[in-house]
């Protein structure tokens, strides 16, 4: 009888050793998988930043892309306004130049005759009319140089 309860000691002892060895094992993967979902949703997370990081940089790309298109509409209408003037100019140059009364056969204004005071205002015109494109010019070559540093410093991997 003696063996018996031996081993029926034993088996408890075994029985006892495997269960805490399999709540052990438990434990561990427990662990285990809290480790896996903490890491999946940091992964999660640093996804989302970095998504939402690319919108915002490609938020920043259109609208300089807006700004960049406003500021080729307003080139395109200054330079039109430019050409306008400037033909304005000419035919002003033209009338004052002609002389009066003149007919289609009748030889060319003799140089000496034409009205210096009036060439000379119309030159005038003309040299404030160079001096502000000048300045638009400057203007537009500052504005560029603004926009090429937005673009460099706003996506640098796009610059080769």
């Amino acid at each position: 009888m003696v063996w018996w309860r031996i081993g029926a000691v034993l088996a408890a002892v075994a029985a006892l050793v495997t269960a805490l060895h399999m709540w052990g094992d438990a434990r561990e993967r427990d662990g285990y998988l809290s480790r896996v979902v903490e890491e999946g949703a940091q992964a999660l997370r640093d996804d989302q930043a970095k998504r939402a990081e690319e919108n915002r940089r490609q938020a920043d790309m259109r609208t300089k892309d807006d700004e960049h298109a406003q500021a080729i509409i307003q080139r395109d209408a200054d330079l039109s306004a430019a050409r306008t003037e400037l033909d304005r100019l000419r035919v002003a140059l033209r009338q004052r130049t002609a002389q009066p009364g003149g007919s289609a056969g009748a030889p060319p204004p003799d140089p000496g005759r034409t009205d210096g005071a009036g060439v000379g205002d119309l030159l005038a015109e003309c040299g404030a009319s160079v001096v502000g494109l000048a300045g638009e010019a400057d203007r537009l070559a500052v504005k560029l140089t603004g926009l090429q540093e937005a673009v460099r410093v706003g996506c640098p991997e796009c610059i080769p």
